[in-house]
């Protein structure tokens, strides 16, 4: 099971990152059963993904664990030990505020099906800061996870536009996938849905042959588009 967490705020435009973060089967049983829930660190440690030198990009994976300052200035937990709990598996940027999450299924027999490499993948809705300097967010990102299931192999946009400069047009809260394929995004500040379809066109030129036997060749033209649709809520 997969979730999104905000991070804290007050520790500057920067820090910490906002994560996603994966609760392993065991771990769940044993917390359902009255066992220990699991530990991610928080208010002791937290992520640090801005190992770019850039907070609006983020490297693959789960940054770098740091320590908070006003909970854990002196070091007394040792954020790089199993004492500062389990790393995310996505460092998402500092206050994008994700909110809901949805893991892709493809069915390739539906009308809108994406491409296969999108099976699987983690659709998550940042709703975009609202105490920084810059805004940052504003976005849905995808976050493709390894065959385990365990680490992130990619991080990427996959809508934007809500956001030119500090002006913010929309704010992404949360993630459906209809039976078509097709992937419904909901707006809480424009008051609207956004559906991303995906369409595949293919071409193909019949082969023709004279009454000299001569053959014309065969060719095949494929193109592919990525529509978004808006509903007013």
């Amino acid at each position: 099971m997969f979730f999104t967490e905000n991070g804290r705020d007050m520790s500057g435009d920067n820090l910490p990152d906002c994560e996603l973060n994966r609760i392993s089967k065991a771990d769940s049983v044993l917390a359902l059963s009255g066992g220990a829930s699991p530990f991610y660190g928080f208010p002791f440690c937290h992520t640090n993904g801005n190992l770019l030198g850039d907070p609006y990009l983020r490297n693959t994976g789960s940054g770098m664990r740091i320590a908070d300052t006003e909970e854990n200035g002196d070091g007394s937990v040792d954020c790089n030990s199993t004492d500062g709990g389990l790393p995310a598996v996505q460092a998402l940027g500092p206050h994008v505020a994700p909110l809901g999450v949805r893991f892709y299924r493809r069915n390739p027999l539906a009308l809108y099906a994406f491409p296969e490499e999108w099976d699987n993948v983690a659709l998550i809705a940042n709703h975009g800061s609202w105490n920084r300097l810059n805004k940052i967010g504003y976005n849905v990102v995808a976050v493709t996870l390894d065959g385990n299931n365990t680490s992130s192999i990619k991080h990427e946009t996959f809508l934007g536009g809500f956001l030119s400069g500090e002006i913010a047009f929309g704010r992404p809260v949360d993630i459906a996938q209809l039976e078509d394929g097709s992937v419904l995004v909901s707006d809480d500040m424009a008051g609207a849905i956004y559906r991303v379809a995906y369409h595949t066109t293919t071409t193909t030129s019949a082969t023709i042959t004279t009454t000299d036997s001569t053959t014309s060749s065969v060719t095949v033209t494929t193109t592919s588009t990525c529509t978004v649709t808006v509903t007013a809520t």
